[in-house]
């Protein structure tokens, strides 16, 4: 019974999925490779460009990365944390995910009125990539923009999650401040950021639905060895029962002859009198 329930609820999440990526294309035109990118090497997602202005220690500052291994070297104070700071915030993640500043206007330099992130990330399926773009005021709460036009919060974390992008995830994306909650992780807990970071989409759904079902299995396993002891119980009770049974039917017996013999004496004593 668990089984077909667990495959019912499998083949719905498939369902799901399906749908949500058919309902959401983010502006990509087709799911065909564009020919201007056929032999890159960055995959869907990838970080391709970074933009700041007047944020934390930048005034302004733009690089490209590559589509491996990325290592940013520098003196303490020059600006190192502030990338991954960036990266966090640029992608519509929450301030507590960095353990620094609660408010995003703690990011902002200080002198300057507003912050604004820029982030470009690879995207194949069309001769433009995705361009997420933050600005942070003092006065106003955030302003969002996807590929240059104005666009809410929600539509980031949108498009975040379809790349498979999670900076809530240690496994994906540490923080300097989050280093020793991340060694205080247990393994389970590192086995299902590592499903939720690096694995197929419903790995871990599935991961979670079998938990329920060995939960549930526990459950049923507890229950049956509970009334496997009550029969037990009731068994040997049935065995005592049994035997003052016995006992009660000996004793009827007993009575029943002795009811005979009454009955016989008074013809015994008359034959004795004769």
């Amino acid at each position: 019974m668990i089984s077909d329930r667990l495959c019912k609820e499998m083949d719905a999440q498939k369902r799901r999925a399906t749908a949500y990526s058919h309902g959401h294309d983010f502006g990509s035109k087709s799911r065909t490779i564009c020919r201007a990118k056929e032999g890159t090497d960055f995959v869907e997602g990838s970080i391709v460009r970074i933009k700041l202005i007047q944020f934390l220690t930048y005034d302004e500052v733009e690089f490209k990365t590559g589509p491996y291994l990325n290592v940013i070297i520098g003196p303490n104070g020059t600006g190192k944390s502030a990338i991954v700071c960036a990266i966090c915030l640029g992608l519509a993640g929450k301030t507590s995910w960095l353990g620094r500043a609660s408010d995003p206007k703690d990011f902002i330099k200080y002198g300057a009125q507003s912050a604004r992130t820029e982030i470009e990330l690879f995207n194949p399926f069309d001769e433009c990539n995705y361009v997420v773009k933050r600005e942070i005021s003092h006065c106003r709460s955030s302003h969002w923009w996807i590929n240059g036009r104005t666009t809410s919060q929600k539509a980031v974390e949108e498009l975040v999650a379809k790349l498979n992008i999670q900076v809530g995830n240690l496994c994906q994306f540490l923080p300097q401040e989050k280093v020793a909650e991340f060694a205080r992780m247990s393994m389970q807990e590192l086995l299902e950021n590592t499903e939720k970071s690096v694995c197929r989409d419903d790995m871990y759904e599935n991961h979670q639905l079998l938990k329920t079902a060995r939960r549930e299995a526990r459950g049923m396993e507890e229950d049956l060895k509970s009334l496997e002891d009550e029969l037990d119980e009731k068994r040997q009770k049935n065995v005592r029962l049994e035997e003052d049974v016995k006992s009660y039917h000996d004793r009827k017996k007993f009575l029943e002859k002795v009811e005979v013999l009454k009955l016989k004496k008074p013809w015994l004593v008359r034959m004795n009198n004769y």
